[in-house]
C-alpha cells in the first residue's frame, strides 16, 4: 500500500468515525427539535382555535367578558410553554456550542495527525534511502565473497589439506619416536645399574 494510499483510507476511516460520532451525539437534538415542532404545531392549533373562537366573540359580544377569562387562562398557559420552549432551545444552543468546541478539537487533532503523518512520510523517505545503501553494501559484499573471499578459502583449503595430511604422518611417526625413547632409557637404566653392581 502507498504512502497516499494509506492517507486516503486513515482519512476516510476518520471521516466516518466523525460522522458517526456528530450523527450519535446530535440524534438527541434532532429528538429534541421534533418534540418541539410537535409542540409548536399543538400551539399553533390552539392559537388557531382562539382564532377561530375570536371571530364567534366579535359577533356574541354579550358573553365576551366570561370567555375572555378563559381566554386569558389559555394564553397564560401558551406564553408559560412558550417560556419552557425558550428555555429549551437555550439549552439546545448550549450543546451546539459545545459540538462546535468538541468539531474544533477534532479539527485540532487532525491537523497533528496531518502533522505527523507528514513526519512519517519523511522517515520513510530516509528508511527508503538508507535500504537502498544496504542493498548496494549488500551487492558489494556479494561480489566480494564470490570474487575475493571464496577464491583465497578455496586457496587456503589447497595448501592445508596436504600440510595437514604432512603433520598427521610426521605426529604417528614421533609417537613411535616416544615409543623408541622409553625403551631406550629403559635399556640405559638397565644397564647403569648393572656397571655399578661391575664396578
Amino acid at each position: 500500500m502507498s504512502n497516499e494510499e494509506l492517507l486516503v483510507a486513515i482519512k476516510g476511516v476518520v471521516e466516518e468515525t466523525i460522522e458517526t460520532k456528530l450523527e450519535e451525539k446530535l440524534a438527541p437534538v434532532h429528538e429534541e427539535i421534533g418534540e418541539i415542532k410537535t409542540e409548536i404545531i399543538g400551539i399553533k392549533a390552539d392559537i388557531a382555535k382562539i382564532e377561530s373562537r375570536m371571530d364567534g366573540i366579535e359577533s356574541r359580544m354579550d358573553g365576551i367578558e366570561s370567555r375572555m377569562d378563559g381566554i386569558e387562562s389559555r394564553m397564560d398557559g401558551i406564553e408559560s410553554r412558550m417560556d419552557g420552549i425558550e428555555s429549551r432551545m437555550d439549552g439546545i444552543e448550549s450543546r451546539m456550542d459545545g459540538i462546535e468546541s468538541r468539531m474544533d478539537g477534532i479539527e485540532s487533532r487532525m491537523d497533528e495527525m496531518k502533522s505527523e503523518m507528514c513526519e512519517m512520510k519523511s522517515e520513510m523517505c530516509e528508511m527508503k534511502s538508507e535500504m537502498d545503501g544496504m542493498k548496494s553494501d549488500i551487492r558489494k559484499l556479494s561480489l566480494d565473497n564470490e570474487n575475493v573471499i571464496k577464491p583465497q578459502l578455496r586457496l587456503l583449503a589447497e595448501n592445508y589439506v596436504p600440510a595437514a595430511k604432512k603433520y598427521e604422518k610426521a605426529t604417528e611417526d614421533i609417537e613411535k619416536i616416544k615409543v623408541d625413547v622409553e625403551v631406550l632409557k629403559e635399556v640405559v637404566e638397565h644397564h647403569s645399574e648393572q656397571l655399578k653392581k661391575i664396578s
